[in-house]
């Protein structure tokens, strides 16, 4: 993907005001942007007189079984640049104070075993993913949000120096003791940064709200035991790998039932298949949105549609980084995964990923425009928390296409 893709939006990595990527013709080159076409004959690309139509797409939301016409478009021509996403992007009125408070709070107290450790956590903006994620949490919750959002940086790896200091024994060892202090059974170690702060952090979220900080608790432990899961690297083929990447980056569609069974057990006729849900239950808590369980229930594939498209963005871009750090050999990253089994580059499994990740967008927007007519009926509630995975998938990907974290300088 060319580096400068989102630079152009972006300046400097600090944007201010709200980004619309709409797909449309003014976005790309003909060669960049194909269109549909509606007739069946064959056009060259340097024909004088061809003639290109698209299908009648209705505020951004096609029907992917709809039956279009198969087109011949000369010869394939691979560009490295993604088709643009048809999700909005917009970052928190608040980003620029609410950052500069959380890295100060973790520039303080977190146990940074370097200079050069504590410096790359200032450049990767951590705490600006939340704000991209999260644009429309409420004022009195983004904060403490992002602050949760940047632990989770934290504990899931970002920073290699800050897990160089630990051994593989000492990092499990901490992850089995997070669970008892994330849903609340033990006290913290005071003189500990890794357990004090992730208590803290929970005690917030539960002054404000009980109901919605128990759920975040949960999907969290649901991740937490992931880390320390003995057949996390035992995978077989892409659709394995990719429940696994969801289940790791906390992002939601592995189907781990013991947290919120544990809580539910009422609900267990009807929310079978509930996915891990860490970074939806964080939106949730911080829009104030309380979805029942027969609502969860209902719209499961389209949350296992983000799950997906977070954890493929996040891969691509992240995929070069990961191969300076530690090299090709036994890299789990779904691009590097995509041309081992396909037996194409690098180069070509980053196209194949974006095209596929547009491809779960339309699908996206099918599934939730059946659900918002459906018969059973939709509550804005639930409107609402769809339209706010979009923004999610919209902000993790403008993010994860500019941060110091996966792109050098310059």
């Amino acid at each position: 993907m060319d580096a400068t893709r989102l630079c152009d939006v972006v300046p400097n990595g600090l944007p201010k005001e709200s980004i619309s990527l709409g797909m449309g013709p003014e976005s790309h080159s003909p060669q960049q942007q194909p269109s549909f076409n509606t007739e069946t004959e064959i056009h060259h690309p340097s024909e004088p007189n061809a003639v290109e139509e698209r299908p009648n797409i209705i505020s951004g939301r096609v029907d992917s079984a709809q039956a279009i016409p198969l087109v011949r478009k000369g010869h394939y021509h691979p560009v490295d640049s993604a088709y643009l996403t048809r999700f909005e992007a917009k970052c928190h009125p608040d980003a620029d104070a609410v950052c500069s408070e959380v890295d100060a709070f973790f520039t303080e107290h977190w146990p940074w075993p370097s200079e050069s450790a504590r410096k790359a956590f200032l450049e990767t903006e951590c705490a600006r993913w939340i704000c991209w994620v999260y644009p429309y949490a409420k004022k009195d919750r983004i904060v403490v949000v992002t602050k949760v959002g940047v632990l989770f940086f934290l504990l899931d790896g970002v920073l290699p120096d800050v897990w160089e200091a630990l051994s593989p024994h000492e990092s499990k060892a901490m992850f089995k003791r997070f669970l008892p202090i994330v849903e609340g059974r033990v006290q913290p170690v005071r003189t500990n940064p890794y357990e004090w702060i992730l208590y803290d952090l929970r005690a917030m979220m539960r002054a404000i709200n009980e109901d919605l900080a128990e759920s975040v608790s949960r999907e969290m432990a649901v991740w937490a035991n992931a880390q320390v899961d003995q057949g996390r690297n035992n995978f077989r083929g892409m659709g394995a790998f990719l429940q696994l990447r969801c289940r790791d980056s906390g992002s939601g569609c592995v189907y781990m039932l013991l947290i919120w069974l544990r809580a539910h057990e009422k609900d267990k006729a009807i929310n079978t298949k509930c996915p891990n849900r860490f970074v939806a239950a964080m939106m949730a808590y911080a829009l104030d949105l309380h979805i029942s369980p027969m609502e969860q229930a209902s719209i499961i594939e389209i949350e296992k549609l983000y799950a997906y498209h977070a954890s493929v963005v996040n891969d691509i871009e992240s995929y070069d980084k990961e191969v300076r750090a530690s090299g090709q050999n036994g890299l789990q990253n779904m691009v590097q995964i995509q041309a081992d089994e396909t037996g194409c580059s690098t180069a070509a499994a980053k196209r194949i990923l974006w095209v596929l990740c547009r491809e779960w967008e339309l699908q996206y927007l099918e599934l939730v425009a059946k659900r918002e007519a459906s018969a059973e009926g939709c509550s804005e509630t639930l409107k609402s928390y769809m339209k706010g995975l979009e923004y999610v998938m919209g902000g993790n990907e403008i993010w994860n296409g500019y941060t110091r974290r996966y792109h050098q300088a310059g």
